[in-house]
């Protein structure tokens, strides 16, 4: 896998939590932009997880199944401390979400 590769599928996993979260977690508060949004439903989630998933392993081979297991990993763990601190997700957690799965994502394919 390229260098450039890794990165169009770091870029592309890091999407995912960011809607699993939405899924899965409630709103924070209820107000602001997430809330405004609304959840998906999960099957869109699973969509994107395989697109993103199969461009990650078109882009970067079976590095990119690695890549997903770490982003998976930093997205429980975001959710895990949202749920336990503020009761849910907020737009700076989804953001925070793809930033964390994407620097997970980088950091195995380093």
């Amino acid at each position: 896998a390229g260098q450039w590769g890794v990165i169009l599928a770091a870029a592309m996993l890091s999407r995912v939590p960011m809607a699993a979260l939405m899924a899965g977690l409630p709103n924070a508060r209820g107000t602001g932009l997430s809330a405004s949004v609304g959840a998906p439903p999960w099957g869109a989630v699973g969509a994107g997880l395989a697109l993103a998933l199969a461009g990650a392993l078109i882009c970067a081979g079976w590095l990119g199944l690695v890549m997903a297991l770490a982003m998976a990993a930093a997205g429980f763990g975001i959710a895990l401390v949202a749920r336990a601190k503020i009761g849910g997700q907020t737009g700076d957690v989804l953001g925070a979400s793809q930033v964390l799965a994407e620097v997970s994502a980088l950091a195995v394919a380093a």
